[in-house]
């Protein structure tokens, strides 16, 4: 999980947004001033914010089935026009590296918060405490910073939450102009700047959302463990992108030589000829999962870069099919995957 920019610092902060007391310091973690540019109609903001992502890798952009623009372009065009965004595909296709690459080309910061049975509403949206010192203060969700100090707020596996959880992110995961942050125990509820009307930190920060607040989230499909299928209410406010892999069949030709470039960026290899026969093998094994359901375990692109990293670059450790046994059948939990996998490197590799 992403820090956010107060747990990157050792000493506790605090400061005051519209007269209530905050656990950080608001001048941190304000988002940057817009420059003046644009990238695909998303403003881009004044770098050096601490929460703002780093890239080394290029993002690769993956293909929309019957749609004529690639999943970079749609996310871009979803966030110009403010609306909220969830990311739907399979772990290790590419759903975050896509938020945090957006992100960062336009300097916005990403709070990332990570899903499960035990994230509460207080982890998302904060909640009134004591300071030990006969005070009280407000202790931010991650949600609530995004929103109140600009960024991308990312609700990553949203679909392992519970119910009370995503409906208290309703409010926030809506259009422009009918976004709201409660403030619990403060009785203070924050609606969006109204059209027209210039924003300015001095007179609005605590007021109101800030204009760089962009709600988006992923979510698994319903077979990942611990996963829920996403209520309506909440799927129907968001614009929901479809994130396949690179190379998603061994007839996809021009996402093998994608996932192979993007492989060759992340680990240095040149054996060009090797690693294309291991990502049309990824794809085998990815379509007789999603075609014939012959095996449950996923096979991302992770998987296939700890594969080449584990035999070398230049396979001078292992070869690739060695690593292969080693990753992808040390991936699969059951037994007739192992075995499935291990054929199907018998043949392929």
């Amino acid at each position: 999980m992403m820090a956010t920019p107060d747990q990157q610092s050792s000493e506790q902060t605090d400061g005051t947004i519209n007269g209530i007391r905050v656990d950080v310091d608001p001048d941190r973690l304000l988002a940057g001033a817009p420059t003046g540019e644009q990238v695909n109609g998303l403003r881009k903001l004044e770098p050096g914010h601490p929460a703002i992502p780093e890239t080394a890798v290029p993002y690769f952009p993956a293909e929309l089935p019957d749609v004529p623009r690639d999943t970079e372009e749609t996310f871009y065009r979803a966030l110009s026009l403010d609306k909220p965004v969830i990311l739907e595909g399979e772990a290790g296709t590419g759903k975050n590296h896509l938020i945090r690459t957006v992100a960062a080309t336009v300097n916005h910061p990403v709070y990332r918060q990570e899903f499960g049975a035990e994230t509460s509403v207080f982890d998302v949206v904060g909640e009134k405490d004591l300071d030990g010192q006969g005070g009280t203060y407000y202790i931010l969700g991650e949600a609530a910073k995004a929103a109140i100090f600009g960024g991308l707020y990312v609700a990553d596996e949203l679909n392992m939450a519970t119910g009370s959880v995503t409906a208290a992110l309703h409010p926030l995961f809506e259009d422009r102009g009918k976004r709201e942050l409660h403030l619990r125990g403060v009785g203070r509820t924050l609606r969006d700047l109204p059209r027209g009307e210039t924003w300015n930190p001095d007179e609005h920060l605590g007021r109101y959302i800030h204009p760089d607040f962009h709600a988006t989230a992923t979510i698994n499909p319903l077979h990942y463990a611990d996963t829920a299928e996403l209520n309506d209410a909440l799927r129907s406010r968001c614009v929901v992108i479809e994130h396949p892999y690179l190379a998603a069949s061994e007839d996809d030709q021009a996402g093998i030589e994608t996932e192979v470039e993007l492989l060759e960026a992340e680990t240095g290899a040149t054996n060009t000829e090797q690693l294309r026969d291991l990502v049309r093998f990824a794809a085998v094994l990815r379509e007789a999962r999603r075609e014939a359901n012959a095996i449950a375990t996923p096979i991302g692109h992770r998987e296939l870069r700890d594969t080449v990293e584990m035999a070398g670059p230049d396979e001078e450790f292992m070869g690739f099919a060695a690593a292969a046994r080693v990753k992808f059948v040390g991936q699969a939990a059951m037994k007739s995957d192992k075995q499935f996998i291990r054929d199907a490197i018998a043949d392929e590799l």
